[in-house]
């Protein structure tokens, strides 16, 4: 996930950017958490490929709302099974 070219991780390794802010929403730096979570963008795209996979339910709403989901294993898991199902 660090290795990912994210605003945040260019401005650490030194390249010069105008702003850390997220080139779709301009609401917070990017990071990985915010590309993929965080972002209002990304966010309305989750809901879209969920919805249109028919998996929009309850349980990956509360998944997806975990303040960390990446390093909670069960919250992961319960997700995979709900998009796999």
């Amino acid at each position: 996930m660090d290795r990912l070219p994210t605003r945040t991780n260019l401005i650490r390794r030194g390249v010069e950017l105008m702003s850390p802010n997220c080139v779709m929403c301009q609401a917070s730096e990017e990071s990985f958490h915010h590309l993929f979570l965080d972002c209002s963008i990304a966010q309305r795209v989750w809901f879209l490929c969920l919805r249109w996979i028919n998996v929009l339910n309850q349980v990956v709403f509360n998944v997806l709302k975990n303040p960390n989901p990446l390093k909670d294993v069960e919250a992961s898991a319960l997700l995979a099974v709900a998009v796999l199902v």
